[in-house]
C-alpha cells in the first residue's frame, strides 16, 4: 500500500480514520478485487478509541458496490471509516470508498471484536 501523509496514529482519541491510499501493484487487477483490498486497508477505527493497544478481529464485513463503473485516477482511493458503536469488546463501523474525483464508489459496514 501507498498512502498520503504520515502513518496513522491510532493513539489519538478519535472514532474516525480517513486516508488516501492505493495499491503499489494493481496492474491487471479486477476493479472489484481492488475495492475489496481498499476496504480492508485501514485498521479498525475502534482502535482510536482504546486506551491501550489491543488485538482486533473482524466478525462480519459487508461491502456494497454502488457505482456502475469502478474507476479512479492513478489508483488513488479515499477511504473513510468511523466507529458508531463500541462496547463490551464489540464495535460496529461504517466505511466509504471514494475515487480520486470524490465520487462515492462503495460503502461498507464491519463488526469488529477488540480484546482490551
Amino acid at each position: 500500500m501507498e498512502y498520503v501523509g504520515k502513518r496513522i496514529d491510532t493513539s489519538t482519541k478519535t472514532n474516525r480514520l480517513t486516508r488516501w491510499m492505493r495499491l503499489k501493484q494493481r496492474d491487471g487487477l479486477d476493479p472489484v478485487a481492488e475495492i475489496l483490498c481498499m476496504c480492508d486497508s485501514l485498521p479498525p477505527s475502534v482502535m482510536g478509541l482504546l486506551d491501550q493497544n489491543a488485538m482486533v478481529s473482524s466478525m462480519n464485513w459487508q461491502v456494497n458496490v454502488i457505482a456502475e463503473t469502478l474507476s479512479t485516477d492513478n489508483g488513488w482511493w479515499l477511504i473513510d471509516s468511523h466507529t458508531h458503536h463500541a462496547d463490551h469488546g464489540a464495535s460496529s463501523q461504517y466505511m466509504s470508498i471514494w475515487n480520486s474525483r470524490r465520487e462515492l464508489m462503495a460503502t461498507a459496514m464491519q463488526s469488529v471484536a477488540y480484546y482490551a
